[in-house]
């Protein structure tokens, strides 16, 4: 599985999942000039260390990345995966319910297989199993595969937590340091 991971709680506890059910996933990283993007490097190489896993990055540049939502981007993430995935093989990305985004929902994940499968004939399967659930059922998994939440990165805007971004604010809702 070529796992995309932004070093995060979501993609964080996917890639814990993912190894605990025997299947050590790669993580690709992608560089596509966001505000945070050293953080989320360095949060991604700490996730590849602590879980023995490889991971890979790949660079992207688009025109002026800003914070927040960034229309197009987990299809530009997936479309950036597929590069990466074996003629027969998975992409997992950690998208969850409850973000109001489009690209984080049911549909948004059958549209993105009915594309996958066009293009590989059946042979790629897009996992985001954490589709139909919330933020707080993805901590509560987290916590239990011992994701050290700490060593995470969720600021949209910032290498430092700003504190005031949608992620930074699940995390304060969430107790989460």
């Amino acid at each position: 599985m070529v796992l995309l991971c932004s070093g995060g709680v979501d993609s964080s506890t996917l890639a814990h999942a993912v190894l605990a059910n025997g299947r050590p996933p790669s993580l690709l990283f992608v560089d596509y000039g966001q505000p945070a993007a050293e953080a989320e490097r360095r949060a991604v190489s700490r996730l590849s260390d602590d879980l023995g896993v490889a991971a890979r990055t790949a660079m992207v540049r688009a025109a002026s990345i800003r914070a927040g939502e960034i229309p197009g981007r987990n299809a530009m993430l997936i479309g950036v995966a597929q590069m990466y995935v074996q003629q027969h093989g998975q992409i997992g990305i950690g998208i969850h319910a409850g973000t109001g985004y489009a690209d984080c929902s049911p549909s948004f994940v059958r549209a993105t297989q009915d594309m996958l499968d066009v293009q590989h004939d059946g042979r790629v399967e897009l996992v985001a199993p954490f589709v139909g659930w919330h933020k707080s059922d993805v901590l509560k998994l987290g916590h239990s595969l011992g994701v050290d939440l700490a060593r995470c990165h969720s600021c949209e805007t910032a290498n430092v937590p700003c504190g005031e971004c949608r992620s930074c604010l699940d995390r304060k809702e969430l107790h989460v340091g």
